[in-house]
């Protein structure tokens, strides 16, 4: 199993992440950084996603890396 990447950098609560996605502009919000398990918490549309990938997941309907795809790594 490959390792995990340790992360040194982590968006700010309050942080808003922006993303175009099929011609609409969405916006989360960092609601929470656990940096001792690199979870950043963020909130769009009303609804609290507990990581940056599970808000990804919701916006394309499949898995995908939450960091790259909010232009964080």
């Amino acid at each position: 199993m490959p390792k995990r990447k340790t992360r040194t950098k982590f968006p700010p609560v309050g942080t808003v992440l922006k993303k175009q996605v099929h011609n609409d502009l969405v916006l989360a919000k960092v609601v929470s950084v656990n940096e001792s398990t690199g979870r950043v918490a963020v909130e769009m549309n009303g609804v609290t996603y507990s990581t940056l990938s599970a808000a990804a997941k919701a916006l394309t309907g499949h898995a995908t890396n939450g960091w790259k795809f909010w232009g964080l790594e």
